[in-house]
């Protein structure tokens, strides 16, 4: 079957086992990687070099002919640049979503439930442009992406309108829909060429928010159409990544699906130097912690303030992050810029408890704690107390 602009130019021809007994929306989705729209830019050249007789020449430029016209320099010092010329520039091709198709037999349209009992030999296909901006209605669709309401947002990218609008909380219809967790209106916007990895008029990405908030389905959705899993909010914010606000927030599924598509454990660090394992002691969430150093994690990271995620759970008396890291290896003796450690960072009330954190090492066979002796309950509480006094 041909497919045809109405100019009569065939942009495609699709084989009759992908139109006999196939829909109309099937045969849409599947001419979207055929089929496309190419996006040129003016583009201006400045010249340094003489132009051709009478100020005037020809240049070709991405294989087009173009014309360029000198400009007097009456005295004027610009560094040598006696013309320029403003052609266009060809930008990427971007495909055509089904609900930017519309589907043409000898005039009429082919609505998308219609099944093709068999193949024409012709179809013509008209490429829709977006709707103008209107910002009321741009406002319900978002609406409609953050409430899961899917047939208001099918109608509105039928129209269709653009799903990279951005709305007067400055975030786009795929934002709201991964902090809703909606995991529908993500496929739906992702279908209709919602980018991926905008980030709106906001710091994040919807990835990001996905993460923060917990939302796997959303999470998974977003990673399978490529979202770039280690993007950090942008520099006026934190600098953190999808993998430091998941494991912040204790979503160990999220946490899980970020590892396992590939996310940097240790990098790119936050703007005060910190891994999401800071994050994750930072939270409590020793579950995260145990992921993370499983995984790989730095156990003695250093972050600008020369802290490690075991001098931070020390100062918040996490005492179970801090016996696992202690069982891990991690360095005991590490001072901050400050010179404190974490013997010296743990409360004051908390004295007993951390007595019998180090007795529970001792005695545990498995334990990786060097120097037991050292360790001894009595002598432990003893250095406790002189830090503390």
């Amino acid at each position: 079957m041909e497919v045809c602009l109405l100019s009569g130019e065939v942009v495609t021809v699709l084989d009759s086992e992908e139109v006999e007994g196939k829909t109309a929306l099937a045969v849409k989705q599947a001419l979207v990687p055929k089929v496309g729209v190419t996006r040129w830019t003016a583009t201006h050249l400045a010249l340094s070099e003489n132009l051709g007789e009478n100020g005037k020449t020809t240049a070709t430029f991405d294989g087009l002919s173009m014309f360029i016209m000198s400009f007097p320099m009456n005295n004027i010092n610009l560094g040598g640049i006696v013309g320029f010329a403003i052609y266009p520039r060809k930008n990427q091709t971007t495909k055509v979503s089904r609900f930017r198709q519309k589907l043409l037999d000898s005039a009429n349209e082919i609505a998308d439930d219609q099944v093709f009992t068999s193949a024409p030999e012709r179809v013509q296909l008209v490429k829709l442009e977006f709707c103008p901006p209107d910002a009321e209605e741009d406002e319900k669709m978002l609406s409609a992406a953050k409430r899961n309401d899917l047939v208001a947002l099918e109608h509105f990218l039928r129209c269709p309108r653009d799903p990279n609008i951005t709305g007067e909380d400055c975030q786009t219809p795929l934002h709201c829909a991964a902090e809703s967790g909606h995991g529908e209106p993500v496929r739906l916007l992702l279908e209709a060429g919602a980018e991926v990895d905008s980030r709106g008029n906001i710091s994040v990405t919807p990835l990001l928010w996905a993460a923060e908030y917990g939302n796997s389905e959303a999470v998974a959705l977003l990673l399978n159409a490529g979202a770039n899993k280690d993007e950090p909010t942008t520099e006026d914010d934190d600098g953190a990544t999808p993998l430091h606000a998941a494991s912040y927030r204790g979503h160990l599924d999220v946490v899980q699906m970020l590892l396992e598509a590939g996310a940097k454990i240790d990098e790119p660090r936050t703007q005060d130097g910190t891994t999401p394992l800071f994050d994750a002691v930072q939270g409590g969430h020793l579950h995260i912690v145990r992921l993370l150093v499983e995984a790989g994690a730095r156990k003695d990271a250093v972050a600008d303030a020369g802290s490690t995620p075991l001098c931070l759970a020390a100062e918040l008396n996490r005492l179970d992050i801090v016996q696992f890291l202690l069982e891990r290896g991690a360095d005991k003796d590490h001072a901050t810029h400050d010179g404190l450690t974490p013997c010296i960072l743990q409360p004051r009330t908390a004295i007993s408890e951390w007595s019998n954190v180090w007795s529970n090492l001792v005695q545990n066979p498995h334990s990786s704690v060097r120097n037991k002796e050292w360790c001894a309950p009595d002598s432990w509480t003893q250095i406790i107390r002189d830090c503390v006094h």
